[in-house]
């Protein structure tokens, strides 16, 4: 049977892997073999992995600060990256990361962070729901990453479902077992969104007695 990466026009696809750890020839052999997806015609995606330079192991942080970097070299489009660190050579599991639409504006517990934080900031918010949540999307997406660890092998199939937008991150970590966990950005001003929330009640507000 000829399978998908078999066929005439498809080309391998090399998708960067962002290394938190310094590999060995040993490792990276070994974890690239852990790449290898359970489907055939998957094959065609492969890995290349950037190195770390770092004389101790990165964590969340670094990974905070290489989205960054990758994002605004691409005039801060969307995009979706994936490490590996030393725990994932030892387990043979994959971090993806990207800002997921779904976790950071509707997921169940992003209403309780709000309602804390604005009490916290003096202004009581009597409700918060999918359209205030759509209002204030650009300063929710400024929040936070998002991230989870996924099985090695499942590296080709979720960076497959994320490009062409077939399913979110938050679904593909799941779909593993994983959990989907928020990296906070230090430099999100809390302060400056409950004004903005305020804002956006009092808006509704005034619509609402027209």
């Amino acid at each position: 049977m000829i399978t998908e990466h078999e066929k005439p026009g498809i080309e391998d696809k090399f998708v960067k892997v962002y290394s938190l750890t310094k590999l060995t020839g040993e490792e990276k052999t070994s974890f690239t073999e852990a790449l290898i997806p359970d489907e055939q015609d998957l094959e065609w995606v492969k890995p290349e992995f950037v190195p770390w330079t770092g004389e101790a192991d990165g964590g969340l942080s670094d990974i905070r600060r290489i989205f960054k970097e990758v994002q605004e070299s691409q005039s801060g489009e969307p995009i979706f990256l994936f490490f590996v660190d030393r725990q994932g050579l030892s387990d043979k599991s994959i971090i993806v990361v990207d800002q997921d639409y779904y976790t950071l504006l509707y997921s169940d517990y992003v209403a309780e962070e709000i309602k804390e934080l604005a009490k916290e900031h003096g202004f009581t918010m009597p409700f918060f729901h999918e359209g205030v949540a759509d209002s204030l999307e650009d300063s929710l997406m400024r929040r936070a990453l998002t991230y989870g660890r996924i099985p090695a092998h499942g590296f080709a199939s979720t960076w497959c479902n994320l490009d062409i937008g077939n399913m979110p991150s938050f679904e593909l970590i799941e779909l593993y077992n994983g959990t989907v966990e928020m990296l906070r950005n230090p430099e999100w001003d809390g302060k400056a969104f409950v004004r903005e929330l305020e804002e956006e009640f009092k808006r509704r507000k005034a619509e609402e007695e027209l």
